[in-house]
């Protein structure tokens, strides 16, 4: 009697057959197990398991922060209740600057000359107290005033170019 060639079966047939030894059954095991994870697939794991550790160390001090906050915002509260002061925040006072600059040839020419002198368009903001676009199209204006006078002088001093 001639035994089959169980090669060309699969594990799960020979196992139904009773072909398969144990210790097959094992070495089986331990190499789907080893091609199944690979040491950089493990390493990669660990490494994003201790970030992941981190995260919720970082969330945990997070949340006591937060916590000591809030014990601290009552605790400001109710000293403020037994002096029989207002409990609210203190509100931060806003500055009150006029904005309401026209853009008149005084303060273009004003706004040319900081600009002129280095001054950053928010500079020139705060020191005449106007707002960032006034003081943008104001220097907008003015280099485009000089840029054609610029022009006209060439066109006098060199007639070619009006051909």
């Amino acid at each position: 009697m001639m035994t089959p060639d169980y090669s060309e079966w699969s594990d799960i047939e020979r196992l139904l057959e009773g072909k398969l030894t144990p210790e097959e059954i094992a070495a089986e095991a331990a190499e789907s197990e080893a091609r199944r994870v690979d040491p950089e697939t493990s390493q990669r794991n660990a490494h994003w398991a201790g970030q992941n550790r981190l995260g919720a160390l970082k969330k945990a001090e997070r949340l006591a922060a937060i916590k000591e906050r809030e014990e601290g915002e009552n605790q400001r509260r109710a000293e403020c209740r037994a002096a029989g002061l207002p409990e609210g925040k203190l509100k931060p006072q806003l500055l009150k600057r006029p904005t309401k600059v026209k853009l008149t040839p005084n303060v273009r020419a004003d706004i040319w000359r900081l600009h002129k002198s280095g001054l950053s368009p928010r500079g020139i903001c705060h020191s005449i107290k106007a707002t960032l676009a006034i003081v943008e199209r104001a220097i907008r204006l003015e280099a485009a005033k000089e840029a054609k006078a610029a022009a006209k002088v060439e066109v006098k001093t060199n007639p070619l170019c009006e051909q």
